[in-house]
């Protein structure tokens, strides 16, 4: 799901840089080092998730997709089992991200 803006290498460089004019997706092999080395985990995370309004990061004109919705099952959205399946997921793209990271 990730690679089609960011890039198989993460550096956001996929496809789609090449078919929106003006696009230019975040490289995520630096998120630590433009935080000071620390690795921030719980932003990715949301910002993943896209339910929750980050100041600075997300308005009405957001390319970043809601992966915490369209990572529903369909006829079972939104219960106990459905968010934990979804926030096991983003925990995995989350843990992949961390391990970008260049140092």
């Amino acid at each position: 799901h990730c690679a089609d803006c960011h890039g198989v290498d993460g550096k956001g460089n996929g496809p789609a840089v090449q078919v929106i004019p003006g696009f230019k997706p975040v490289d995520l092999t630096g998120l630590s080092r433009r935080r000071g080395g620390q690795f921030p985990r719980e932003e990715v995370a949301d910002i993943i998730d896209g339910r929750k309004h980050l100041p600075g990061h997300y308005d009405s004109d957001t390319d970043m997709p809601l992966w915490g919705l369209m990572f529903q099952p369909e006829g079972c959205e939104f219960n106990k089992e459905s968010e934990a399946k979804v926030k096991a997921l983003i925990s995995s793209l989350v843990d992949f991200v961390e391990g970008l990271q260049q140092k």
